[in-house]
């Protein structure tokens, strides 16, 4: 696994993130002053092999990945402050909201699910994720005070 070393560039001081799932060439995530951004996680294996052709499996999977990439930056799940969903089936939205509650159930994020009309090699739902690195001594979500 490469090392993350601090890369400059416009937006200040970037660090790329890397984790063991499929974000080809790219980094998994990149932080920026506090703040972790990730790029489209889906629910695939570490080889990028869809885990299963239920939505409901490719999402638990998908949310696994994204500890794993907000593990290798020391955060977690319960530091996410806002999600995108990508789904190709609006009529799985249901099955994907249990999911998300059940992985997110202590500190829900914002949400916000897209339709879109497909994505790579048969995958049925792809995450984003915000998280943030709260101030010493305070709470997750404050970060103002």
């Amino acid at each position: 696994m490469a090392e993350n070393k601090p890369e400059a560039n416009v937006h200040g001081l970037l660090r790329p993130v890397r984790a063991e799932v499929d974000a080809g060439p790219f980094p998994a995530a990149v932080e920026c002053n506090g703040f972790t951004f990730t790029g489209a996680i889906s629910g695939v294996d570490k080889s990028g092999k869809v885990v299963s052709p239920l939505c409901s499996e490719q999402t638990a999977r998908a949310l696994e990945n994204l500890e794993l990439v907000l593990t290798a930056n020391g955060q977690s799940l319960a530091h996410v402050l806002q999600c995108t969903i990508y789904l190709t089936d609006p009529r799985n939205t249901q099955a994907v909201d249990k999911t998300l509650e059940a992985a997110f159930s202590e500190n829900l994020p914002a949400i916000s699910m897209v339709e879109v009309s497909g994505l790579r090699d048969g995958r049925k739902i792809a995450i984003e994720a915000v998280a943030g690195r709260p101030r010493e001594g305070k709470d997750v979500y404050d970060f103002m005070g």
